[in-house]
């Protein structure tokens, strides 16, 4: 295609020079009035019923203890079998976006100083604070990400403590998320949350348990 433009150029400057005339651009000009440019609007939600069929989506809801413990409450033990929980996003906003979560301690309980706990060195008193457990420095969490709400998870990457999670301030990215509206299928998408112990840890952790909110993202 190139070396056709260069020929059809070349024919029409010796037609030029051989006619001997003159030629100018004619240039026409056409107006379109009345353009707008307006940024467009994301708005997450989440669901807040992840063990329906149905979704109800909100801006943010509470478990009370009863819905805790069914949905995340599980006795955990170094190198056992964890517990996940699928819990659904959706941006009802005007454009794409990208979805980021992020994981904030609101406790961390010693409970009962039970006597394998003294023995490997743990000497945290319980009636002191809600800081003083272990747990959350054992404690991991795996984030996985389905951007079509399909049951296609992708790893990303987030497999850290709760209490690494906790000491980075930043949202950390999941992906990217479509767009759609209360009442459509559009822009929904899924993040899985899988919680273990790995082998390996010690008795420490016996007895006690750890609080966290997660906060989702969009931008």
């Amino acid at each position: 295609m190139n070396n056709i433009i260069k020929s059809f150029l070349m024919i029409v400057a010796v037609a030029a020079v051989a006619g001997g005339a003159t030629y100018a651009w004619v240039l026409q000009t056409k107006t379109v009035s009345g353009v707008t440019f307006s940024a467009g609007s994301s708005n997450l939600k989440v669901d807040s019923n992840p063990t329906a069929s149905v979704q109800v989506w909100s801006d943010g809801f509470a478990l009370t203890p009863t819905e805790n413990a069914f949905l995340f409450g599980k006795l955990l033990a170094p190198g056992a079998a964890g517990g996940s929980q699928i819990i659904d996003i959706k941006n009802v906003g005007e454009i794409d976006g990208t979805a980021s979560i992020r994981l904030v301690l609101t406790s961390n309980k010693e409970n009962t100083l039970l006597a394998p706990e003294s023995k490997v060195g743990d000497t945290a008193d319980p009636n002191n604070s809600d800081w003083d457990g272990e747990l959350a420095y054992a404690l991991k969490v795996k984030i996985s990400y389905d951007p079509e709400n399909d049951g296609s998870f992708v790893d990303t990457g987030l497999d850290y403590t709760l209490a690494e999670y906790n000491a980075n301030p930043a949202q950390l990215t999941l992906g990217a998320i479509g767009h759609g509206t209360d009442s459509d299928s559009n822009g929904i998408a899924s993040v899985k949350v899988e919680w273990y112990i790995p082998a390996g840890v010690g008795n420490n952790i016996m007895s006690d348990s750890v609080g966290v909110n997660a906060i989702f993202g969009l931008e």
